[in-house]
C-alpha cells in the first residue's frame, strides 16, 4: 500500500487478495447482514447469483405459461367462430327450407303466389 504526504487518505474499507501478480484490492460486499470478505463474500454473491437465475427462470416459465394459455384461447376464439358460422348456415337451411315448403302447400292448394308488398291487410 502506497500513501503519500500531503493528501487525503481514503476511509472506505477494501479488501486485498494476494495474487501471483502482487496486492489486488476488492470491493467488499456489504448486504444484510453485514459486511462481508473472503469466501463468505464469494458465498453470498453465488447466492445472489442463484437466486437472479431461479428468479429469471421462473420469469421466463411464467411467460411461457401465459402465452400457451393465449394460443388456446386463440385456439377456442377459432372454434366458436367456426361453430357460429355453422349455426348461420343452419339458420339460413332452415328457412329456405321452411319457405320451400310454404310454397309447396301453396301449390297444393292451388294459392296465387306471395306478392312481397301483399302485407294480408284488406285495402280500403
Amino acid at each position: 500500500m502506497l500513501k503519500s504526504r500531503g493528501t487525503a487518505h481514503s476511509n472506505q474499507v477494501r479488501e486485498f487478495v494476494l495474487t501471483d501478480h502482487g496486492v489486488k484490492l476488492i470491493n467488499v460486499y456489504v448486504g444484510p447482514d453485514g459486511l462481508l470478505t473472503g469466501s463468505a463474500r464469494l458465498a453470498q454473491e453465488i447466492a445472489q447469483r442463484d437466486a437472479k437465475l431461479r428468479q429469471q427462470a421462473e420469469v421466463q416459465r411464467r411467460e411461457r405459461e401465459l402465452r400457451q394459455r393465449i394460443a388456446q384461447r386463440h385456439e377456442e376464439n377459432a372454434a366458436d367462430e367456426a361453430e357460429i358460422k355453422r349455426l348461420a348456415a343452419s339458420q339460413e337451411r332452415l328457412a329456405a327450407e321452411a319457405e320451400a315448403e310454404q310454397r309447396a302447400m301453396g301449390a297444393q292448394r292451388w294459392a296465387d303466389p306471395a306478392d312481397p308488398d301483399d302485407n294480408d291487410e284488406e285495402q280500403p
